[in-house]
């Protein structure tokens, strides 16, 4: 596994949180990663700012995967940056 902080890459304030995220990256792109809302002591509020990827499947799988995350994420950055640009 592997477990990610999205950092300045989240929007609490407007619902744009890991959990939103791997929502939008499995209706979009047919990716399927896990929210850190899973993971994380649901006080510590850390959980709507993390991810995590699971490698379990197949060298092809995972590769496929990654590409696809890699197109799918400029879109989620953008979205989010909008976001906090907005009142």
């Amino acid at each position: 596994y592997v477990y990610i902080d999205l950092g300045e890459h989240v929007c609490l304030e407007k619902g744009l949180t890991s959990t939103e995220m791997c929502r939008s990256l499995l209706d979009q792109e047919g990716v399927a990663i896990t929210p850190g809302t899973d993971f994380e002591d649901p006080t510590s509020g850390k959980g709507e700012c993390r991810f995590r990827i699971s490698y379990a499947g197949g060298t092809d799988t995972i590769k496929d995967a990654i590409a696809k995350f890699r197109e799918f994420f400029p879109s989620w950055v953008e979205r989010v940056k909008q976001a906090k640009n907005t009142s």
